[in-house]
């Protein structure tokens, strides 16, 4: 127990975040590996690590948070929804990278799908000229 002379400082949150609302948590059995399932249409499941789950230990309705520098946890539904605000706009995608969801960043996201569709172009190419 702390003792205190007098109250703590109080402060008040003003940073931006990245958060989705977790609709389901699909627990594996055949490794440590657990799905967050989202209540926002368009996003892939992200996984989490049993450590990341043992230290935030995640509930339905709460909400899966990534803080700028990529820190990733999680706040329960009333603190969130009190402390934050929709912004408009996304910068954070979810990509599947070796089939598994990964959270980047939306112009990383971008590049990763812009050489993805360039190599297809390439292989195209490669295909039509061989055609020749």
């Amino acid at each position: 127990m702390y003792k205190a002379g007098k109250e703590l400082p109080e402060y008040k949150c003003h940073k931006t975040v990245w958060a989705l609302k977790i609709r389901a948590i699909d627990y594996r059995d055949s490794d440590d590996d657990t799905y967050l399932w989202f209540e926002e249409d368009g996003y892939s499941p992200i996984i989490v690590d049993k450590t990341w789950l043992d230290k935030h230990e995640p509930v339905v309705g709460g909400y899966f948070v990534v803080y700028k520098g990529g820190y990733r946890s999680f706040s329960p539904e009333e603190a969130f929804e009190k402390g934050y605000n929709l912004v408009d706009g996304n910068s954070l995608a979810t990509i599947l990278i070796n089939h598994k969801p990964y959270v980047v960043e939306r112009d990383v996201y971008w590049h990763i799908v812009g050489l993805r569709n360039t190599m297809q172009d390439i292989k195209n190419t490669v295909i039509d000229m061989e055609q020749i």
